[in-house]
């Protein structure tokens, strides 16, 4: 299949998936005859779990990592329950972050802000 049929069924878009292929997210397409990109029937899957894995809030190098293993049949489900897992630790990290900045955020609105004496 071509790029444009690759990108209706996956919903991301030929820029983006040159993109993956470029930085190696993706296995490159074979060019076909005709000068263009085919690209496998099982390149639809290997984007949707790259979509689902960003969503995830997985980096592009780990998808990366994550996608070589899983469609080489190299990740077991306990290697990808610890990455998970780790995935799950640095939300957590994340969110407490945000708790924080909020926190401070509010401290500013209620007027206890360090600045408020240098305002007009």
């Amino acid at each position: 299949m071509q790029i444009r049929e690759l990108s209706k069924l996956t919903g991301v878009s030929s820029t983006t998936i040159r993109f993956y292929e470029k930085v190696g997210v993706l296995p490159k397409a074979r060019k076909g005859t005709n000068g263009y990109r085919e690209y496998p029937e099982d390149r639809v899957m290997q984007i949707q779990m790259i979509v689902r894995a960003k969503v995830l809030g997985f980096t592009l190098n780990e998808i990366k990592e994550l996608s070589a293993l899983l469609f080489s049949k190299k990740l077991s489900p306990k290697e990808m329950a610890k990455r998970l897992k780790e995935k799950n630790e640095e939300i957590d990290v994340k969110i407490e972050s945000l708790r924080m900045m909020k926190s401070e955020v509010n401290q500013a609105l209620a007027g206890l802000c360090e600045f408020k004496d240098r305002l007009s």
